[in-house]
């Protein structure tokens, strides 16, 4: 009798120490929402959660329970949100308010206009269902480990997606996952084989060794140097890839760093990439490439970083008056981002302390030096030369002096189609300077029926050329279009060009004092453009893409043909999406039919971020609160019908000797699992007469007699295997109802 005390007492207490370890790890699901949504009333829900955990272990009246845990909630809603006592006239009419408001967002599906008041309850129920839920799984089924590893996917999930960081959250996880493993083993053992262990000696052998060293491995796991993660940030790959089954061969606007196959359409995205501080709007550079291959862009020579000084990007000899501007680049810390962006006329940049930067002189490329360090850690500062060009500057330019540019700047491919190169001449037949002809380019395709367009954009096929398909052929497209374009035609007519790539200036966010303005710079904002080459001026950026003005681009001026350095366009990218309303008095002259396209062009790109602009801040989470709420539910109430399916799945049909075994000993499993033990000695015969008796069936002895004679006589084929399988489906549907 001493030693039945003693072991329930051991049990009692390691169940007991197994349910508050369930409880620590629940919590652990609720920080991260106290993060996310910033309750100034979290403690409340601490104080309801373990008033739930505790009615659960004690296993009070079903009545009990629930009046206990509805009461406790009413007194805590009206201590925080019902202006007066619950039975007031103004608590009265508060919660009717919040039925009306709440039910037509519901029924609207408009989850965004649900009340604090409303998803604070939600959030309460949740937790007094979780206190039952663990008590099933912990203590009455001893499921452990399904529930651990749970909450290290979400916990992981959460420090991976959003600002929550789960540093401290992943020791915790450990040791409380490590000590509820250990303590729930002991109670399944003992269940099992109907043991009586000896708790103080178990407690000495294991379970203190375990937490000694477990507690030494953490301090010096803690302590030891850490490398950096190799996959700094998962989000934009698993993205980009989830979008590839969804978006089908359409693609996502956005920068990106392989230009080799342009073509097809893009879907729009308003995700923030940087933020800026300026005193005007800028084209913010990336890189350019200088090879077209008929099909994208290509750099003709490997990138070769050098390291990055003053003044490196700004190779003006020009007399030209320069003005000095500051700008500075905020990173967004949800992005995977290694290029720094840049305006013309950079001059130098700072980061962090210590910090160093490095560029190709030949695509133009500004990286950190310390690979590991991100863009996010802190802000981007720079002194740049901005400079006005003058009409007279540049009509100035002759074309004395490009032969001495390189020919990269001149490549076209071999095939490229005639008529490319006969409507380029016949485009500048009337103008006399490089400038001129390179603004008729520029001209020509507001004029003529093109269209911008981001849909339903065809990739050329192995025989076809990129810039020929659009000229002659779709004439609608996107700045990639447009930009390709008209750098192929200046270089039939042999002036200097290569494609730039980057973002477009933004939209002004906030205005931080009288001249400097906060630009938040989208996805939607990547964007691809023109340079080209002007004797005695330098490298000068031309907008070809119907609804972009081009107004916050700035010239980088070099009297060195041969000079490659310089701060103006950035690269395109594979995919791109305008953001920036058309300036109507720059762009067009005098045909109506211009105006209504840049009209509707204007429209298609203010809608996005209109509709952006009406987030009130929760996001997806309230999606994810109720989609996380229905699993809860249908685990809960549709377990067995789900574990019945995957028995019916699993080990049906029967058709060899072999699937009868394994289906045979897992249905053992199950029935132990599910509370029909078999005793120590009970023979199979005996256990399947007892459970027939208790199921009202004859299915177990059935399927026992079958396997005895398997087992026994080494038979090797079924009889009646039809019928085999109907008393096994039988046992599950009678154990599992």
């Amino acid at each position: 009798m001493t030693h039945h005390r003693t072991d329930r007492t051991a049990v009692n207490f390691v169940r007991l120490s197994v349910y508050i370890l369930g409880f620590l790890l629940a919590l652990e699901w609720l920080r991260p929402i106290h993060l996310l949504v910033d309750y100034t009333y979290f403690e409340w829900f601490i104080v309801y959660a373990v008033l739930c955990f505790l009615i659960s272990f004690l296993r009070l009246n079903m009545v009990w329970s629930f009046l206990i845990k509805a009461s406790s909630l009413i007194l805590i809603l009206n201590h925080i949100f019902l202006p007066e006592s619950l039975f007031s006239e103004s608590s009265r009419q508060f919660i009717s308010d919040e039925w009306s408001i709440n039910f037509q967002a519901l029924m609207d599906r408009q989850w965004h206009d649900l009340t604090a008041f409303f998803q604070t309850l939600l959030l309460f129920l949740l937790i007094a269902l979780l206190s039952y839920l663990l008590y099933f799984w912990l203590i009455t089924m001893k499921r452990v480990f399904v529930f651990v590893a749970l909450t290290i996917v979400f916990v992981a999930i959460m420090d991976t997606f959003t600002a929550y960081e789960a540093n401290d959250a992943i020791i915790r996880l450990v040791i409380l996952s490590l000590l509820t493993l250990t303590f729930n083993t002991y109670v399944k053992n003992r269940d099992r084989h109907q043991l009586i262990i000896n708790f103080s000696s178990w407690f000495e052998r294991l379970l203190f060794p375990l937490s000694i060293i477990t507690a030494f491995v953490l301090f010096f796991s803690y302590q030891a140097p850490k490398q950096e993660p190799v996959w700094r940030d998962p989000v934009p790959f698993i993205t980009s890839t989830a979008e590839q089954f969804t978006n089908g061969d359409q693609g996502r606007v956005g920068y990106g760093e392989d230009s080799s196959q342009l073509g097809g359409g893009f879907s729009d995205d308003d995700t923030v990439i940087f933020e800026t501080e300026t005193t005007s709007n800028h084209y913010w550079r990336i890189e350019t490439k200088d090879t077209y291959t008929g099909a994208g862009w290509e750099q003709s020579i490997d990138l070769n970083f050098q390291p990055l000084t003053s003044g490196d990007l700004d190779h003006n000899t020009s007399s030209v008056e320069r003005s000095w501007q500051e700008a500075s680049v905020f990173y967004q810390d949800t992005i995977d981002f290694d290029r720094v962006v840049y305006p013309y006329g950079l001059y130098d940049l700072s980061f962090e302390e210590d910090s160093e930067f490095v560029y190709d002189p030949y695509a133009h490329i500004v990286e950190q030096e310390n690979e590991e360090q991100a863009l996010t850690d802190g802000q981007l500062d720079m002194n740049v030369r901005s400079v006005d060009l003058t009409e007279d500057l540049l009509q100035s330019a002759s074309r004395d002096g490009m032969e001495q540019v390189d020919d990269r700047y001149l490549q076209l491919p071999e095939d490229l189609p005639e008529r490319v190169i006969d409507l380029a001449y016949e485009i500048v037949e009337d103008e006399t300077t490089p400038y001129d002809e390179a603004m008729a380019i520029e001209r020509y395709f507001e004029q003529e029926d093109f269209v911008y367009q981001t849909e339903d954009i065809p990739i050329p096929e192995d025989d076809e050329d990129y810039v020929d398909q659009f000229l002659f052929e779709t004439r609608a497209g996107y700045c990639d279009n447009y930009s390709t374009s008209m750098v192929v035609m200046l270089r039939a007519l042999g002036i200097p060009a290569r494609w730039a790539q980057g973002f477009t200036s933004g939209d002004v966010i906030e205005s931080v004092d009288e001249d400097v303005d906060r630009y938040e710079v989208r996805n939607n904002n990547a964007h691809s453009w023109v340079e080209a080459y002007l004797p005695g001026v330098g490298w000068v950026p031309f907008e070809p893409t119907i609804g972009f003005s081009g107004e916050d681009m700035e010239h980088e001026l070099s009297d060195d043909p041969l000079d490659d350095f310089d701060d103006t366009p950035e690269e395109d990218e594979s995919e791109l999406e305008e953001d920036e309303e058309a300036d109507e008095d720059e762009q067009e002259t005098d045909e109506d039919e211009t105006d209504e396209e840049l009209d509707e062009l204007e429209e298609d790109e203010t809608d996005p971020l209109t509709e952006a602009d009406t987030d009130d801040g929760f996001g997806y989470w309230p999606y994810v609160f109720i989609l996380l709420t229905v699993l809860i539910l249908a685990l809960f109430f549709k377990w067995k019908w789900l574990l019945r399916q995957y028995f019916i799945w699993r080990y049906l049909p029967l058709e060899h000797v072999d699937d009868f075994d394994k289906a045979y000993q897992q249905l053992l499993k199950l029935l132990n699992q599910m509370g029909y033990k078999r005793l120590t000695g009970q023979t199979l015969h005996s256990y399947a007469k007892d459970l027939d008796e208790r199921l009202n069936a004859r299915d177990m002895t059935a399927l026992t007699e079958n396997y005895g004679r398997l087992l026994y006589r080494a038979e090797t084929t079924l009889e009646n295997p039809e019928q085999l399988q109907k008393h096994y489906q039988a046992m599950i549907d009678a154990i599992l109802s």
